[in-house]
């Protein structure tokens, strides 16, 4: 591959990265070329081409004010690279630099040399924003007046740095700042806009706290505002959710330890990583500029723009645009404050390089507000809210919103995109944000299928980040959609999947896929194309291709899937589990007598590693399919502890439960009577799990509620048989595929109702060679035996009976989340025992450097 590594373009070619100049039109750069290389959580750095001897002393403070981990510096004259890391500048490392690959590898070595420090410069700022908030209090100040004194600082620190502030950092304050800002033109608030009290308030300490030198550099607020504001101000918005931090003197040091966190953020901000947010802007007006060859303006809207993330993206990626209108919109105070100011300085830098960029950010609600203004480029990350946790407002809100579109229980995520998608003018494109939902769920049914049919609108792009990591206290997995206003051709949709940590290779390779190119792969992701016409209205969830491809030739061969085998019975329904579910302990400290608690039934609601743990019990008043209290008289003197406990005090709630359909108010909503009290064996599993998520009942002991019960469709009392499916189902194979077909869910776990792990394939065990299943079987009774699982002597008999080999099966499907850590505690454990010795010694026991390891994989 031909590159020059002269030019940081080529460089962003290379790597799948973006180059960004380290200084923007309104400030003169450093002698020399120095530009940011963009795009991913740990492999971005700055490259700088100079004076290697003064550049040197320089990059880690670039480096670490413009929030990336690594500087490299390009030595012309030996056509080499010379390295450091922000929180280590006196070691540099000299890299030889002759091929692409030299590249390639170095940024590799990046992702996982990372920082030992936790000190960044986003943390340092945000340790000095919760020092601002426990003072502000005194001032009578309040959470808007937070984020604008954050803002003068930043603005006030830079003039300091600079030598363009008149007044010292010890005499600064408030008003002072702004006077000098306004005059200056960098600022456009006055202390009108502040809470009266706040004047006098003293930033001088604050500005000192911010620009104390550390191990030899101080922080440029320029380079922080410039390439790291959308981490900063998101962080910013989220710390203003919690109840500000008390402290007793006057400004914390940053000598002193951090400020303990008080209260718990109720993330009322959406947060958007950066590298994902440019991304997505890149993506959307890119394909706006090819739709619009000779447009040379845009406009671009964010409905929803939270801290203005997407719009500081969308200002660096103009290109060839000349001028461009960034509106925001949002319902909070907080969102477009923050947002206001933080878009506007990316407007200012955008238009100091050559742009013309103008900023607006509004307070409103844009599901209610009558017209967008047909904007060029959408962008979002839009709130999602289930049904559930809507007020009824809300609720209402959505179902005009959607009108023909909705379906019930829909989320305002689906709002939100239904209202984006119709607000698309022709040569529009849409790049969101969305829960995995999405792409899968019954309640966006009416949206895909009203998407596919409409021959006006292509789907551009989908993805699909598996996991919960990325965004913090995220309930769903991330996807992310680009569509388009323009008539579809035979043209095929890219799909980006990537597992838990590998979300910036997948963006990485999806900048570097060339068009046509049918799969793109690397560990943990996979980038591709597959054609419009393979996408039903029934599920747009992108699978890795490899596995899907073994699958399918699975399927061609015969092999049956679960629902061909098993059937797949869902659980009770009680229609009220504070009232019907009770524990053990309760349930005997209750004084109730031997007849009363006969008729509860022990619930399988909690299964791991495949026994169930369960102290729990539901009240189940059936017998031989019928209801055997039938009076509330009986009911009384049948039930008097739980009658006098829970029943009678919830009557009328429980009489309200539509789901009853004029039943007794006492029963329950679904008892499943016509198959619960069948005497064959079954297997038990929750509605969400993992690997160690399925249990064994073989004698009826065991009611469901909300689970499922898998029993055999044929050879139903082949006790052995269905232990051998114990072990199987109970493997990393299996788990594996559930990872490939299951939505995932909150926690890691997998949906596993019939409609989802039906299409799982699972062999016919009743037709494979009696050893293996025997193997399988004797595997099966040790977990039942409380022997536990044996996933590592279990797996090899698992792919024999897919028949493909163990590495091959561990090749083309990603293991899952659960048992790849169980696969390394596994291991760890037999390197324990092995290094132990027959030593019992607690001393011993722990000395040795597996042990080590494993505390490590925990904590």
């Amino acid at each position: 591959m031909a590159w020059d590594p002269r030019r940081p373009d080529e460089w962003a070619k290379l790597l799948g990265l973006v180059s960004v100049p380290l200084y923007g039109g309104d400030r003169p750069p450093p002698p020399g070329q120095h530009v940011v290389l963009l795009d991913g959580v740990r492999s971005s750095l700055t490259l700088s081409y100079g004076d290697v001897s003064q550049l040197l002393r320089l990059v880690p403070r670039w480096a670490w004010s413009s929030n990336v981990n690594h500087a490299v510096v390009f030595d012309e004259a030996r056509t080499r690279l010379l390295s450091v890391r922000w929180d280590d500048p006196n070691k540099i490392e000299e890299h030889e630099l002759t091929e692409p690959a030299d590249a390639e590898e170095l940024v590799a070595r990046f992702a996982v040399d990372q920082p030992k420090s936790l000190d960044s410069s986003v943390k340092r700022t945000i340790d000095v924003f919760r020092s601002l908030r426990s003072n502000l209090a005194s001032y009578d100040g309040n959470a808007i007046d937070a984020i604008r004194i954050l803002n003068v600082l930043l603005l006030w620190a830079d003039a300091l740095s600079t030598g363009t502030a008149a007044v010292g950092t010890s005499q600064a304050s408030l008003s002072a700042a702004i006077a000098q800002l306004g005059h200056q033109g960098a600022l456009s608030y006055s202390i009108s806009d502040f809470s009266p009290t706040l004047g006098d308030f003293p930033l001088g300490d604050l500005a000192d706290q911010l620009l104390q030198e550390r191990a030899g550099y101080q922080l440029d607020p320029y380079l922080l505002i410039r390439h790291a504001s959308g981490t900063l101000f998101q962080e910013a918005h989220i710390e203003l959710e919690r109840p500000p931090p008390m402290q007793r003197k006057l400004f914390l040091s940053l000598d002193d330890r951090a400020l303990p966190l008080s209260g718990v953020s109720r993330r009322d901000a959406r947060y958007t990583p950066t590298f994902l947010a440019r991304f997505l802007a890149d993506a959307a007006i890119n394909k706006f500029r090819e739709l619009n060859p000779i447009a040379m303006a845009i406009d671009v809207l964010d409905p929803a723009c939270g801290s203005g993330v997407f719009l500081i993206e969308a200002a660096r990626s103009l290109g060839t645009i000349k001028s461009a209108k960034l509106r925001g919109v949002d319902n909070s105070d907080a969102s477009t404050a923050i947002a206001d100011f933080a878009v506007r300085q990316a407007a200012r830098s955008a238009s100091a390089s050559g742009h013309l960029v103008e900023a607006t950010i509004l307070k409103g609600d844009s599901l209610v507000s009558e017209s967008w203004s047909s904007p060029d480029v959408v962008l979002m990350n839009p709130p999602f809210l289930s049904w559930r946790t809507m007020t009824s407002e809300l609720k209402q809100t959505v179902r005009k919103s959607l009108g023909r579109l909705y379906v019930g229980q829909s989320d305002t995520a689906i709002a939100f995109i239904a209202r984006a998608l119709r607000e698309l003018k022709p040569g529009a494109v849409l790049a969101t944000l969305a829960p995995a939902s999405v792409l899968d769920s019954r309640a966006a049914s009416k949206l895909r299928k009203w998407l596919a049919a409409d021959a006006s609108l292509s789907i551009d792009m989908i993805g699909l980040f598996r996991g919960f990591k990325l965004f913090a206290d995220a309930a769903v997995e991330p996807a992310f959609l680009l569509i388009s206003r323009t008539p579809r051709r035979p043209n095929a949709t890219r799909f980006i999947i990537a597992e838990s940590g590998a979300e910036d290779r997948a963006v990485r390779a999806a900048r570097l896929i060339a068009s046509g190119t049918e799969l793109l792969s690397g560990k943990g992701y996979e980038v591709g194309v597959r054609l419009n016409g393979s996408l039903s209205s029934e599920d747009w969830t992108p699978r890795p291709l490899r596995g899907m491809r073994v699958v399918a030739q699975w399927l061609s061969s015969g092999m049956p899937r679960v629902t061909d085998l098993f059937d797949v019975r869902l659980g009770i329904r009680t229609g009220n589990n504070a009232v019907f579910l009770v524990s053990g302990d309760d349930l005997r400290a209750g004084g109730a007598s031997l007849e009363e608690r006969n008729l509860f039934r022990s619930v399988a609601n909690d299964i791991r590693h495949g026994q169930v743990r369960s102290n729990a019990f539901v009240f189940y008043p059936y017998r031989q399919g019928k209801l055997s209290i039938t009076t509330e008289a009986g009911l009384e003197k049948t039930v008097p502890w739980f009658f006098a406990t829970r029943l009678r005090p919830n009557r009328e709630t429980l009489e309200k439960r539509r789901s009853l359909r004029d039943r007794h108010w006492w029963e329950l909503s679904e008892p499943r009577t016509t198959w619960l009290e069948a005497s064959e064996p079954r297997l038990l599993t929750p509605a969400f799990g993992f690997f160690g998520s399925f249990a064994y009942d073989g004698s009826n002991e065991y009611a469901v509620v909300q689970g499922s019960a898998w029993s055999l469709r044929s050879h139903a009392r082949d006790s052995g048989l269905l232990l051998a499916y114990l072990a199987l189902v109970n493997s990393y194979q299996f788990e594996s595929l559930l990872q490939l077909l299951c939505p995932r869910v909150s926690g890691g776990q997998y949906q596993i109702y019939r409609a989802d792990v039906g299409r799982v394939p699972i062999p016919d065990l009743s037709h494979c060679e009696p050893g293996l299943r025997q193997e399988l079987a004797d595997a099966g009774q040790k977990i039942i035996r409380g022997n536990g699982l044996d996933p590592i002597g279990v797996g090899p008999l698992v792919c024999r009976a897919y028949h493909l080999a163990d590495d091959a099966f561990e090749s083309q499907f990603a293991k899952g989340d659960v048992g790849t850590t169980q696969h390394v505690f596994d291991q760890l454990a037999a390197e324990w025992r092995r290094q132990r010795g027959h030593s019992s010694k607690v001393q011993s026991m722990t000395s040795v450097p597996a042990y080590r390891n494993i505390i490590d994989l925990y904590w």
